[in-house]
Parts: C-alpha cells; sequence; structure tokens
C-alpha cells in the first residue's frame, strides 16, 4: 500500500494543533488542575488527541510499509521498533500511549490530576514526534 502522504499530513498539522493547545493550557501544580476544571478536561482532551493522532500516523506508515498488522495499540509501536521505522529512544516514549489511550476514553473519571500533569509535561516528545514523521515524509 503506498502511503497517502496528504492524509498523514493532515493528521501530523492536526497533531500539531493539539500539541500548542497542550502547552498553551500548561498549569504549576497538580493543584491547579484540581482547582480548574475546565482546564483539566481540555487538558485531558488535548492529550486524547494527541495520542490518537500518533497512533493514527504510526498505523499508516505500518499499512503503507506493509508490516505485520497490530493486534492491539501496544502491538503498534514494538512492529515500529522491531522494524526500525523510528528511533528506539522515540518509541520508548510513546509504547506505553496505547495504555493511556484507553485509560483516557474509557476510565477517565479515575485518572488522577498528578498523572494529567505529568502528562501535560511531555508535549516535547509529541513535537520529536512530529518532526521525526514530518522529515521521513520528505524522504518518502
Amino acid at each position: 500500500m503506498e502511503l497517502d502522504k496528504e492524509v498523514v499530513q493532515d493528521i501530523l498539522s492536526h497533531l500539531f494543533e493539539t500539541v500548542d493547545d497542550l502547552e498553551s493550557l500548561k498549569v504549576n501544580s497538580p493543584d491547579e488542575l484540581k482547582r480548574n476544571n475546565e482546564r483539566h478536561r481540555a487538558i485531558k482532551n488535548a492529550l486524547y488527541e494527541s495520542i490518537m493522532d500518533v497512533i493514527s500516523i504510526s498505523q499508516h506508515l505500518i499499512a503503507a510499509l506493509e508490516l505485520e498488522k497490530p493486534r492491539s495499540y501496544s502491538d503498534i509501536f514494538r512492529i515500529l521498533r522491531e522494524n526500525e521505522v523510528f528511533p528506539p529512544a522515540l518509541l520508548e516514549k510513546f509504547e506505553k500511549a496505547g495504555g493511556f489511550r484507553v485509560l483516557l476514553a474509557h476510565e477517565y473519571r479515575r485518572l488522577k490530576p498528578e498523572k494529567i500533569f505529568e502528562l501535560s509535561l511531555r508535549s516535547s516528545d509529541f513535537r520529536e514526534f512530529i518532526n521525526f514523521v514530518a522529515n521521513f515524509l520528505k524522504k518518502a
């Protein structure tokens, strides 16, 4: 299957926007999240959308490269690692993303503000992903 660069670029643009949102919503502590429910929800949503974009782009790359079909979200990152599509250090940052996506989508009421705060500080990981994929698209 040929890589649809336009689709991947569209998702990448959305990811860029959600990471911008995440950075503009930045808080200084988990307590600040507890006090500001609107910001707490906005950050959770930006994290969810960012993770979904990373997963979606990764699935497109796997399909275009005709790699093994993932059976789960965690499989996506294993397949990319085993086939050396991404640098290992970058993949390590996202290998737990599938599990966190499930929590955000289905267990969002149980997520502690401390965990949301911790993850909200990782926008640089998403920026690194964006840069890697942008360079990948230029070479593809």
